[in-house]
């Protein structure tokens, strides 16, 4: 269904990396479920958080 990585950047700072959706089940909750899992596992959603900024670049392939 997808996958997606991410990079410490220093200075409380990670970046969103990759993030694939399988065509079929885009539109699906697929990607927010997968950037919600990495968000979680990593604390960025619970205070105090080790990262003060999380960014992604997006675009169509």
């Amino acid at each position: 269904m997808g996958c997606g990585g991410y990079a410490l950047l220093g200075e409380g700072t990670a970046e969103l990396k990759r993030l694939f959706v399988d065509p079929v089940t885009r539109g699906r909750g697929v990607g927010m479920a997968i950037v919600r899992a990495i968000a979680i596992r990593h604390k960025w959603l619970a205070p105090p958080s080790e990262f003060y900024r999380a960014r992604m670049t997006t675009g169509l392939f």
